[in-house]
């Protein structure tokens, strides 16, 4: 347990331009997954089938995991801003 952080290891801001910041929710969400995969990490969207739609960061290592774990449990995960796993304003997976 005390290898887990509860933060990224590098600050997320400083990843991204000025005008990032005021894009759509969908497209800042998709280069936020861009910019988190330049250093080592991963930003994912959790389809539990409810109104709600999880994000969560992880290392980029574990996406494939998380997208089968998801699975197994009858849900889905994607990737944000990776190829394949674009956000799209309409169910938050393409």
């Amino acid at each position: 347990m005390s290898t887990l952080v509860s933060r990224p290891s590098v600050d997320p801001w400083v990843l991204f331009d000025a005008d990032e910041m005021s894009l759509p929710t969908a497209d800042f969400l998709a280069a936020c997954g861009r910019h988190y995969r330049d250093v080592g990490a991963a930003l994912a969207v959790l389809d539990i089938e409810s109104d709600c739609y999880p994000v969560v960061c992880l290392r980029a290592a574990q996406a494939e995991e998380l997208t089968a774990l998801a699975g197994r449990a009858g849900f889905t995960a994607r990737s944000l801003g990776a190829e394949g796993g674009a956000v799209t304003h309409s169910g938050w997976g393409g």
